[in-house]
C-alpha cells in the first residue's frame, strides 16, 4: 500500500516497481487521493480488458518505430512506452527540455539534434 505522500515524493533507486508505475499515472491536480491497485490478475470491470495495472504483465509491451529516419533492426535494451514521445520529438525536430522518458538514440538513423535530451 502506498500513500499518496509516496507517490508524489521524489523517486529513490530502491523504490517498489508498483510506486514507480503509479508516479508515471499521476497527473498533477487531476489525480485523486486514492489509488486502487487491484491484485494481480484481477478485472476491476464487468466487461472487457484493461491496461492499467502496475504489474509486469500488464507494463511490459513491445515498442515498435518504422518509418523515415527509423533504422531497421532488433533491440534488446529496456525501453518504456515513455520514450515514444521524446523519440518522436527528436525525429520531428522538436526540442522537449523535460521528458520522463529517453530519445531512442540507437533506433534513429541519424543522430538526433544534440539538444535533444
Amino acid at each position: 500500500m502506498h500513500g499518496t505522500d509516496q507517490v508524489v515524493a521524489a523517486p529513490t533507486p530502491n523504490d517498489d516497481p508498483t510506486l514507480v508505475a503509479l508516479r508515471y499515472s499521476r497527473v498533477p491536480d487531476r489525480t485523486g487521493d486514492i489509488f486502487l491497485v487491484p491484485r494481480p490478475f484481477w478485472v476491476v470491470t464487468a466487461a472487457g480488458t484493461t491496461h492499467g495495472t502496475p504489474y509486469a504483465y500488464d507494463r511490459e509491451v513491445p515498442v515498435l518505430l518504422f518509418g523515415a529516419g527509423i533504422k531497421g533492426g532488433h533491440y534488446g535494451g529496456a525501453v518504456s512506452p515513455v520514450d515514444i514521445v521524446p523519440t518522436l520529438a527528436a525525429l520531428a525536430g522538436v526540442h522537449m527540455p523535460k521528458t520522463d522518458g529517453r530519445v531512442l538514440r540507437e533506433a534513429l538513423s541519424t543522430p538526433p539534434n544534440a539538444t535533444t535530451p
